[in-house]
């Protein structure tokens, strides 16, 4: 939540200002507040101190040593920027998602946010919300001797330390590297993107009862195509004609194929392999393969990942 709150704000070039300002400055006043209510009743105020002491809450790009007297961010330490490396980020994620009774690996022991409650936990999150969205700028941005009481934008600012005569003006803080976020692009803008498969003719040499080849071409993401429980299965979809051919979707339901090939066919008889997956974790699968000019395409199963057969939600056909 926090460690993403500069990315989304951007700043508006020479205006010293954030595109979404009084977000950022709400978020930038809740965290300490809701860290705060969250685990401070149930750790006591002297254990509570004493951790905060040990790992602050935050890493301020202001170089922040946690929450004020006050609650809000301590400016003291300099204009140094952040990578938000530390701080109670994934303390308060674990207890929040205990408290909703999901699983969580390597959990707190116990549940900290409104007792354990959810309800508790809820009122803890509206009331330091409502308390943030209260707070003056002024006491959220302290200010120190270079920036004003709730100047935002100098506030995240980086200073440099002067050498000998030379200065530097105060620089914007973007904290880009920080929160990675991995992009898949199936094609380049202005491509094809029709989906091939999309209501043609297909057959499977096996298939479960009530779950016909049909249903994996229907564009129909609740309706799904299920083989027999053995690994050699297969599901084939005639293109209707000659197509080029570079990429082909399944969108697997439980039962996936850990192993399997792509094949293709100009006559439907004499194929050969686009793709070979050999480690298939199910979910959707995204196979690429050189342009190959096909009329037929299908998926053959070589290893179930289950114990049941090949299940798929949809089958999808490409040509960028």
């Amino acid at each position: 939540m926090a460690r993403g709150r500069r990315e989304a704000g951007g700043d508006l070039p020479g205006s010293h200002a954030y595109q979404h300002a009084a977000a950022i400055r709400t978020f930038d006043a809740w965290w300490p507040k809701l860290v705060d209510g969250a685990f401070r009743p149930g750790l006591g105020d002297d254990v509570y101190a004493a951790l905060t002491r040990a790992l602050q809450i935050d890493e301020s790009p202001s170089g922040a040593t946690g929450p004020t007297s006050a609650g809000s961010l301590n400016q003291s330490q300099g204009h140094k920027g952040s990578a938000f490396q530390y701080g109670w980020w994934g303390y308060l994620d674990k207890d929040l998602r205990a408290v909703l009774g999901d699983p969580v690996r390597s959990g707190l022991g116990r549940t900290y946010c409104g007792g354990g409650s959810v309800a508790g936990c809820r009122q803890v999150l509206v009331t330091t919300l409502a308390a943030a969205v209260a707070e003056p700028a002024g006491t959220t941005y302290p200010g120190d001797k270079d920036c004003s009481a709730g100047d935002q934008w100098c506030a995240d600012t980086i200073i440099q330390s002067p050498l000998g005569g030379i200065t530097h003006d105060k620089i914007s803080w973007q904290n880009r590297p920080t929160y990675q976020q991995v992009v898949s692009f199936p094609a380049g803008r202005g491509a094809d993107l029709t989906n091939l498969a999309l209501n043609r003719s297909v057959s499977a040499n096996g298939t479960f009862i009530g779950y016909t080849a049909k249903a994996a071409v229907d564009g129909d993401p609740t309706t799904r195509w299920s083989s027999w429980w053995t690994d050699s299965q297969s599901i084939t979809v005639d293109l209707g004609s000659a197509r080029t051919l570079r990429r082909v979707i399944l969108r697997w339901e439980t039962a996936y194929g850990s192993r399997y090939r792509i094949e293709v066919s100009a006559n439907g008889s004499t194929w050969q392999p686009a793709a070979v997956v050999d480690a298939g974790n199910g979910g959707l699968d995204n196979v690429t393969f050189a342009p190959v000019s096909a009329r037929y395409v299908r998926m053959v199963g070589v290893a179930r990942g289950t114990g049941y057969g090949y299940s798929l939600w949809e089958i999808e056909a490409y040509s960028s």
